[in-house]
């Protein structure tokens, strides 16, 4: 089996990409350096056409000559001289003026016609403000006579709420009267003569009033004797009773 060299080959193969590599370099410096030198020849025809053409214009501006305008214009004006020396003709001719004055036919009817319709315009303005007037006299009417309506009304339901309270307060005052004799009739009065915590002096007093007539009678409530006349159904009555006892001593008119 022949004997082979590795490393002697890997650094033959090391070259040869190295080669390459500085190859590839070399061609991309040159197209660069092509790419620049045709970019700037480019920019250098431009500038060079923008300038000539400048030149070219300012050229031409210079050899064309400049624009002078006309004078102004004098203005005449003739015709303030021809109205001054102007006559206007005149017919002084009594048949010309009354030929000039005359209407025909056509023109009288439509004149006729004009004044009618005016007429016809003018009464038809004052039927409708006649009416119109007529309209609101009668709507105010209408509105006085309802107001006055309203008022009535108003004071009949017055008078009539018054008539309405006036007897409720007369029935209520009835009935008051009623309540108070119904009082009257059913509550009864009577004679208190004295009071005493002797009962003897009670019984004494009683018998005294029983002398002169008096229905006397002993109310024991607690330590205190009472001597009372009972009963009378109206107040006179216990007043005529009261006038009785003086003769036997002072009593006060009750309630019972």
């Amino acid at each position: 089996m022949a004997h082979r060299d590795f490393a002697a080959r890997r650094s033959s193969n090391n070259k040869k990409k190295n080669k390459k590599k500085n190859t590839n370099v070399l061609i991309f410096l040159a197209l660069f350096i092509v790419l620049v030198f045709v970019v700037g020849l480019y920019l250098l025809k431009n500038q060079n056409s923008k300038v000539s053409m400048q030149q070219a214009i300012t050229q031409q501006e210079k050899a064309q000559p400049k624009s002078v305008l006309p004078n102004r214009p004098e203005e005449v004006w003739s015709y303030i001289k021809a109205l001054e020396t102007r006559t206007v003709p005149v017919d002084n001719n009594p048949a010309s003026v009354e030929q000039n004055m005359r209407l025909t036919e056509e023109q009288r009817q439509v004149l006729i016609q004009i004044e009618r319709d005016q007429k016809a315009a003018d009464e038809a303005r004052k039927l409708a403000e006649q009416q119109r007037i007529e309209d609101a006299t009668r709507t105010q009417s209408k509105k006085t006579e309802d107001m006055k309506n309203t008022e009535a009304e108003i004071v009949k339901s017055e008078s009539i709420k018054k008539q309405d309270s006036q007897k409720i307060e007369s029935e209520k005052k009835v009935e008051q009267i009623k309540t108070v004799n119904n009082v009257r009739d059913s509550k009864k009065f009577g004679l208190q003569c004295g009071a005493f915590k002797n009962r003897a002096q009670a019984e004494n007093l009683q018998g005294r009033l029983q002398m002169t007539g008096l229905n006397a009678q002993i109310q024991t409530n607690g330590e205190w004797n009472r001597v009372r006349v009972a009963s009378f159904d109206t107040r006179e009555l216990a007043v005529q009773a009261q006038s009785r006892a003086k003769t036997v001593t002072d009593c006060v008119v009750i309630g019972m």
